[in-house]
C-alpha cells in the first residue's frame, strides 16, 4: 500500500513516539482531506485522550464504513478503561492520492510603506505526551499497513530530520498554535513543544480542552490598562545596534558565504546587493531586540491590541503583549532577516551545523526580499485593516525560507550539520514565556507550518517557479493559505461593511481596532482561546470555520468606565456553513459565560463577569455582539437592522 507522503511521515513519528509531530501533521492533512478515512484513523493512534480517540475513529467510519481497522479499534476503546489501557493498533486504510496542484495565476503583490503589525489573526495549549507505542503495536501497524521501510530514499532519514529540526521551533510556535487539520495546507495547531522539527516537515497539532470550571471566568471582563505597556513596532525602518554587535569574523563569514552560494543555486535566485551578518550570542538576543522593535510612539496600539484580544476571549485583561511582539520580529527558528538595513542574524556562540541550517532560511528570506521586493510582509500599508491579508503573505514567505532550508540540508549539509542537527535542542521560540496563551503561540507558528504546507504544494507542482509566481499573485486571506484550492480559484474575501459602533454609543467610546480576523483567527477563537474550559475540539473548529468568505470587526473602548464593546461579523459559503459556525459559536459562549444565559427579544444571549454577549444570525451571515449590559448591545444592534 503506498501512502501519501505526509501520512508516511505520520507513521514514521508513531514509529519514534513523536506523537505531538504526528498529530501536527494529521492536524494540516485532514484540514484538506476531511473525507481521508487513513487520516482520521492514524489521529486517533497519535491522541491520548480516549474520548478524543473515539471520536477520531468516528470520523473514520463516516469517511469508510467500511474501514474493519477503526470499527475494531472504536469497540476496544469502547470497553472499560481499565480493560484497554494499552490501544490495539490497526492497519490504516488505503491511501487517497491528492490531486496535482495547478499553478496560480499571476497578479500583484503590492509594497507599502511601514507600519505598526496589524492584530494578528489566529492558536491553543501543547498536547500532552501520551503513553508509547509498544515494540508489537508498532510492529502490527507497520505489518499491517504494508509500508516497505526499505523501499525509501536513504535521505528519507535525513529529510525528515530537517523538517523536524526547522519544525522544532515552529512547532513550539506552533505550541502555541495552529490549527492545522487542513491537509498539507492547513493545520489546528495547539501549543507544542519546542519544534524547530515540524515545520519543515508539515503543519499542526489539536487542542485539548481541560475540563470545564465550576467558577465564572474572570477573563472575560474588560481590561484595565495598567502602568505604560509596550508594544510591537516594524522592524524594517530602524537598523540594529551597530555599535554593540560586531560582523560575523572572516571565519564565520567565509562559511556564511558558502551557504550562501549553495542557497542561491537552489533556490534560483541571484543575490541583489550586499547584507551584514551577525552571529549573536542568545545572551544579547533580547536587548538587540528591544532596542530595534520597541519604540515609544507604538505603545498606545500596543495596548489598544491588548484590549481587543482580551475581547475576542485570546488573551487575559492583564496579559503584556511585549514578548510576543519581540517574537514576531524574529522567524523564531534561531534567527532574523531585517530589510531595510539589509541585516541578517544568527542566533548562537558558535556558527556550527545549527547556525548554517538557520542561515540558509534567512538567506532565502534576503533573496525573496531582494528579488521580489517582499520587504517585511507583515508591514505592508495594503495590509492596514486587514491582519490577516498580512499573515497570508508573510506564510508565503516564511513557507518559501522553511521550504528552502530543509532542501539545503539534504543537498548541501554536511555529514557534521546532521550531526549537530541531531543534537541540537532548540528553544520553542525565540524568547520564551513561562505561559504563554496558546493563540500566542499557533499565531507566531502559522507563518512557518501553514506557510511550509502551501509552499510545499506549490512547489510540488512547478518547482520554484510556481512558487514565484505566487509572489506576482499572492494569497489574499488565510482561507487561500489554508485551502490551496481557494487560492487557485482566485476566491477573494467577501468584503463585509458595518456602521461606526461610534454612531450607537457617543464621544465618551474610542475605536481601539477595526479590521478582519480571517478563517485562522476565527478557528483560533473557538478552540484556542485564554479560556481552557471554552475551547472547542478540533473537528468541531474546523468544520465551522471551513466555509469562512469573510469577515468584520470592531472594538471600542471606554478609558472612563474601563468598558469594551466589540461587534464581529461573518458572511459564509452557504447556508449550511453559516449554521455550523453559529451553533459552534454558541457552544463556545456557552462554556465562556458558564451557561448564563438571558432572554432578549432575539438572538442567544449570555450576561456573566460584568458583560452581556449575544449571537445573531440571518442566511449568509453571523453577528457576535459584546457589551457591558443589554442596553448598550440593542443600542449597538440597531445599526444592523437585518439581525433583528
Amino acid at each position: 500500500m503506498s501512502l501519501p507522503e505526509p501520512l508516511s511521515q505520520v507513521v514514521d513519528h508513531l514509529h519514534a513516539r513523536k506523537l505531538t509531530e504526528a498529530r501536527l501533521i494529521l492536524a494540516a492533512y485532514l484540514r484538506e482531506h476531511p473525507e481521508s478515512d487513513m487520516g482520521w484513523y492514524l489521529l486517533s493512534l497519535a491522541l491520548t485522550d480516549r474520548a478524543r480517540q473515539r471520536d477520531s475513529l468516528k470520523r473514520a467510519l463516516q469517511a469508510n464504513p467500511a474501514n474493519t481497522a477503526a470499527q475494531e479499534r472504536l469497540a476496544s476503546l469502547s470497553e472499560p478503561e481499565a480493560v484497554s489501557a494499552q490501544p490495539v493498533i490497526q492497519a490504516p486504510p488505503a491511501a487517497r492520492v491528492d490531486a496535482p496542484v495547478r499553478a496560480p495565476a499571476m497578479s500583484a503583490w503590492g509594497t507599502g510603506l511601514q507600519r505598526p503589525p496589524t492584530r494578528p489573526s489566529q492558536a491553543a495549549s501543547p498536547p500532552a505526551v501520551g503513553e508509547p507505542f509498544t515494540s508489537s503495536d508498532w510492529a502490527a501497524l507497520r505489518a499491517k499497513s504494508a509500508i516497505p521501510v526499505a523501499s525509501r530514499p536513504r535521505n528519507r532519514s535525513k529529510i525528515a530530520l530537517v523538517v523536524l529540526v526547522g519544525v522544532l521551533a515552529v512547532a513550539v510556535l506552533i505550541a502555541g498554535s495552529l490549527y492545522v487539520l487542513r491537509s498539507l495546507n492547513h493545520s489546528p495547531v495547539r501549543p507544542v513543544a519546542p519544534a524547530l522539527i515540524t515545520a519543515l516537515a508539515s503543519p499542526v497539532a489539536t487542542a485539548q480542552p481541560t475540563s470545564l470550571p465550576t467558577s465564572a471566568a474572570t477573563w472575560t471582563a474588560a481590561p484595565q490598562p495598567t502602568g505604560t505597556p509596550t508594544t510591537l513596532a516594524t522592524i524594517t525602518d530602524t537598523p540594529a545596534p551597530q555599535g554593540t554587535l560586531a560582523p560575523a569574523d572572516a571565519t564565520v563569514a567565509a562559511s556564511m558565504d558558502q551557504v550562501e552560494k549553495q542557497v542561491a543555486v537552489i533556490r534560483g535566485l541571484a543575490p541583489q546587493g550586499s547584507t551584514t551578518r551577525y552571529l549573536i550570542p542568545p545572551a544579547r538576543v533580547e536587548e538587540t531586540l528591544r532596542t530595534i522593535v520597541i519604540k515609544p510612539a507604538l505603545v498606545s496600539w500596543l495596548d489598544d491590541q491588548r484590549i481587543s484580544l482580551s475581547a475576542l476571549g485570546l488573551i487575559t485583561p492583564t496579559y503584556d503583549l511585549t514578548r510576543y511582539a519581540l517574537n514576531r520580529s524574529t522567524d523564531n527558528l534561531g534567527g532574523f532577516y531585517l530589510s531595510t538595513p539589509g541585516q541578517i542574524y544568527v542566533i548562537g556562540n558558535q556558527f556550527t551545523g545549527v547556525g548554517r541550517f538557520i542561515f540558509a532560511h534567512e538567506v532565502d528570506r534576503e533573496l525573496t526580499d531582494q528579488n521580489f521586493n517582499t520587504g517585511d510582509p507583515g508591514a505592508s500599508a495594503s495590509c492596514d485593516n486587514d491582519a490577516q491579508r498580512c499573515d497570508a503573505r508573510r506564510a508565503l514567505v516564511e513557507g518559501d525560507a522553511t521550504l528552502l532550508m530543509s532542501l539545503w540540508l539534504r543537498q548541501d549539509g554536511t555529514a557534521q550539520d546532521t550531526a549537530d542537527l541531531a543534537s541540537y535542542k532548540p528553544m520553542s521560540q525565540t524568547l520564551p514565556e513561562d505561559s504563554q496563551p496558546p493563540f500566542i503561540a499557533q499565531q507566531l507558528a502559522f507563518p512557518h507550518v501553514q506557510g511550509l504546507a502551501f509552499v510545499s504544494q506549490l512547489y510540488q507542482q512547478g518547482k520554484w517557479a510556481a512558487v514565484n509566481a505566487a509572489y506576482a499573485d499572492p494569497p489574499a486571506s488565510t482561507a487561500q493559505i489554508l485551502h490551496l484550492d481557494k487560492y487557485r480559484a482566485h476566491k477573494a474575501p467577501s468584503t463585509v461593511t458595518d456602521a461606526a459602533l461610534s454612531a450607537a454609543l457617543g464621544g465618551d467610546w474610542r475605536k481601539v481596532d477595526d479590521g478582519v480576523l480571517g478563517e485562522w483567527s476565527t478557528y483560533l477563537l473557538l478552540g484556542y482561546g485564554v479560556d481552557p474550559a471554552a475551547r472547542l475540539d478540533v473537528a468541531t473548529a474546523i468544520t465551522a470555520t471551513s466555509g469562512w468568505s469573510g469577515d468584520h470587526y470592531q472594538v471600542f473602548y471606554n478609558d472612563a468606565t474601563k468598558k469594551t464593546v466589540m461587534a464581529a461579523h461573518w458572511a459564509w459559503d452557504t447556508v449550511k456553513i453559516a449554521d455550523n459556525f453559529a451553533a459552534a459559536l454558541r457552544q463556545y459562549q456557552d462554556l465562556r459565560y458558564r451557561g448564563a444565559r438571558v432572554d432578549m427579544k432575539s438572538g442567544s444571549c449570555w450576561a456573566n463577569a460584568g458583560q452581556t454577549s449575544c449571537i445573531f444570525t440571518t442566511g449568509l451571515e453571523t453577528l457576535w455582539l459584546l457589551a457591558p449590559d443589554q442596553t448598550v448591545l440593542a443600542n449597538v444592534l440597531s445599526l444592523s437592522p437585518r439581525f433583528h
